[in-house]
């Protein structure tokens, strides 16, 4: 993906950090001792704040995170406000915030832990990233839904804030097995 930055400059934005923190304490209570690592990215004013998040989702320095200020699917570049490029999951998280408005905070988790029996892997949409037929296929597999298992590109959950989330991602989990 292409990056054209806007200014290299930190995020001065307060609400992003604000939800990363929520979404990182709602992830602590809803799954203690559960280190899930991905990528999450929240709505700010007309653009989304977007990191990756290795720690952890939610546990970033605001030095990582990016403000994507423009995103064109049709030459596979962004407009990036930021010290850092957004992950490779940019795309993703750009359809699946454009078939949920409602939706506030896109997460999405490259190798998450095993699925629960009710999640079904989707296979990947023919194409690349770059493609913008592809990422109107995965925009239809997101539509209306808020967490979808993807081939190749892994679970991806929308949610209106980070309790949402947290439920989202604990109902998509395989629970864990109690040792006697």
């Amino acid at each position: 993906m292409g990056v054209f930055f806007v200014s290299r400059e930190p995020v001065r934005n307060p609400e992003p950090i604000r939800v990363f923190a929520e979404v990182r304490a709602a992830l602590a209570k809803a799954l203690p001792g559960s280190l899930i690592a991905g990528s999450l990215s929240v709505n700010v004013e007309n653009r989304f704040a977007i990191a990756a998040c290795p720690q952890g989702l939610g546990a970033v320095p605001e030095s990582s995170i990016s403000e994507v200020y423009d995103y064109d699917p049709v030459r596979y570049q962004a407009m990036v406000i930021g010290l850092v490029e957004p992950p490779a999951e940019t795309p993703i998280h750009w359809i699946a915030r454009r078939v949920n408005p409602e939706e506030r905070i896109v997460a999405v988790l490259p190798a998450p832990p095993a699925l629960a029996k009710e999640i079904d892997v989707r296979p990947h949409p023919r194409g690349y990233l770059g493609d913008s037929n592809t990422l109107l296929s995965f925009g239809r597999l997101f539509k209306g839904r808020s967490a979808v298992a993807v081939d190749r590109v892994g679970l991806v959950l929308t949610a209106a804030d980070g309790e949402q989330l947290a439920r989202e991602l604990k109902s998509a989990l395989r629970p864990r097995e109690r040792e006697p």
